[in-house]
């Protein structure tokens, strides 16, 4: 069985109907005889002393991290930290973390690849959306994870996710510039830190 533990801050003012769109798509992507959601980690519980007591349960264990909130380069936020570059990172040692997030990639990625993390997909931009186009948005930012489940390695989805990116891309630049200029920024934005060669099997 394949461990999956999603974060997700639904709460959240402005982008909170996102993040739980994005959450409740990437559970509809699971099979029940493949995958099991080990632990979910809804607004109410992002802090970082329970981040901090639930993991340290699953330090032993390979697992995919997910995670759908607001950030910056060195946190996860809601609206708090409640994931930093100085939090008890062992804990995600064996694992594929996996985030729309903003600026994430540029330092926690690399903290978390130091710390035992397998691979980290996720931005050094700051990742947007437009809220009226957020089913595009959603399935841009899940694409990366289903093509991984379905067996790429985590290069190869990431190199879909982008490609997935391009087509929304192409097919809305004349009628809605701005859905495409913001997908064009978080496409050039994504970020593959850690082992790229990582399929899911490595998880059984």
């Amino acid at each position: 069985m394949i461990l999956f533990i999603l974060a997700y801050d639904e709460k959240d003012e402005r982008l909170g109907h996102f993040f739980k769109m994005c959450a409740i798509d990437a559970k509809s992507s699971l099979m029940p005889e493949k995958h099991n959601i080990a632990l979910e980690i809804p607004s109410q519980k992002l802090t970082e002393l329970y981040m901090d007591m639930q993991l340290s349960a699953y330090n032993d264990n390979h697992f995919i991290f997910l995670a759908y909130s607001h950030g910056n380069e060195n946190n996860l936020l809601s609206p708090e930290s409640y994931l930093s570059v100085s939090s008890n990172l062992k804990s995600f040692k064996n694992t594929l973390f996996y985030t729309f997030s903003c600026s994430t990639g540029l330092n926690l990625g690399s903290k978390l690849i130091e710390n035992g993390c397998i691979a980290f997909v996720g931005y050094k931009v700051e990742a947007c959306i437009v809220t009226r186009s957020e089913t595009i948005f959603m399935d841009c930012a899940n694409f990366g994870l289903k093509q991984f489940m379905a067996g790429q390695t985590i290069s190869i989805a990431l190199k879909k996710m982008k490609e997935r990116h391009t087509e929304w891309i192409d097919e809305t630049y004349k009628k809605y510039p701005l859905v495409a200029s913001t997908l064009r920024r978080n496409r050039d934005g994504l970020v593959l830190l850690g082992n790229n060669m990582l399929v899911i099997d490595q998880f059984i």
